[in-house]
């Protein structure tokens, strides 16, 4: 869903200075670069969301666990959707 965030044009969306290590003319360097700040904290809300709309959310087992097998595609378009009506600028967030 970190995909969903880049594409959804919602307000607040912040930006922060990343880096990564990346070879520059044969030199191992530290490139600094405008990232975007990620946050999953609505990512459980999206997915049940996606899960009691579409009712294409099958469960299985993956190992031991019980998982929810979710088309991605699907979960990513709506999930931009999803951001740019419910994420919303707090007020400390100006």
């Amino acid at each position: 869903m970190h995909l969903s965030e880049y594409r959804a044009a919602y307000l607040g969306k912040v930006h922060e200075l990343n880096g990564a290590s990346m070879m520059v003319d044969r030199q191992q360097r530290w490139v600094p670069f405008q990232d975007l700040l990620l946050n999953a904290d609505d990512f459980p809300a999206i997915g049940e969301s996606f899960s009691t709309d579409t009712q294409v959310v099958p469960s299985g087992k993956v190992g031991q666990a019980t998982a929810l097998l979710m088309p991605q595609t699907q979960l990513v378009d709506y999930a931009v959707c999803w951001m740019e009506t419910h994420r919303v600028v707090s007020e400390s967030e100006g």
